[in-house]
């Protein structure tokens, strides 16, 4: 295609959140959006409760267009943002609207403040698999998705997916709660690192057992947001 064009006032996905609307043309794994953030407007407050972590863990590359920003990294530094800002801040910060007048942004190349990034995903997929939630799990993987476990071929695709998931979870139920060790992306790439423990119920004699395994989440961003195409996981080693 030599071009696209995506006008944001008719044509754009529009997310709305408190005090706060997206509107965000995708281009393959480009996203530009328009931010309008009203007065009162603060990450930490109206986003963190959703996405799950104490800070947001999205970079952002943009510029104001109106209004006043601020922003506080979790070091503790602090900046404001106005008219005309070009900027580039990092993962790792709270931010809000400073003053009575709503803050507009363009916001280029990163998943939006409504879109889960790549570690509100994984979190996800652990709260769908404590539930044995099946379907949902197979929403927050790619078409193409593989699975694999140590000693064990790798699974993908949507169809053998479900299959998997669906006849675990009526033979097992499971209680896994993760600690994420690290999350690294480039453009958009991401391999999120986990390390989770909890239980394993075998649904017919209720017999429950302990279980801690390492997992490794590679997830890549498209028109949905960041979706999950490879998990790879094996059993963690006794005491570790």
């Amino acid at each position: 295609m030599a071009y696209d064009v995506v006008n944001l006032d008719t044509g754009a996905q529009v997310r709305t959140f408190g005090h706060g609307t997206i509107s965000v043309a995708t281009f393959g794994e480009t996203t530009i959006g328009r931010a309008v953030f009203s007065p009162g407007w603060r990450w930490s407050a109206d986003v963190a409760p959703t996405a799950g972590t104490a800070s947001c863990q999205a970079a952002h590359a943009g510029v104001v267009l109106a209004g006043r920003f601020g922003v506080r990294m979790d070091d503790g530094t602090e900046f404001e943002l106005g008219p005309g800002d070009a900027h580039l801040v990092a993962p790792g910060h709270d931010a809000w609207v400073i003053g009575d007048e709503e803050c507009v942004i363009i916001d280029v190349g990163t998943a939006p403040d409504g879109s889960p990034g790549p570690e509100e995903v994984v979190r996800a997929y652990f709260d769908a698999f404590s539930r044995g939630d099946a379907d949902e799990i197979l929403g927050l993987f790619t078409d193409d998705a593989a699975v694999a476990a140590e000693g064990m071929p790798a699974t993908a695709g949507r169809g053998p997916l479900k299959d998997v998931y669906d006849g675990f979870f009526a033979a097992m139920s499971a209680q896994a709660v993760p600690v994420v060790d690290s999350v690294a992306r480039a453009g958009g790439l991401a391999v999120v690192r986990t390390h989770s423990s909890g239980t394993l119920t075998v649904r017919q004699t209720g017999q429950r057992s302990p279980a801690a395994f390492r997992e490794m989440f590679e997830l890549r961003r498209g028109p949905h947001g960041w979706r999950i195409s490879g998990y790879l996981f094996n059993a963690a080693p006794a005491g570790g």
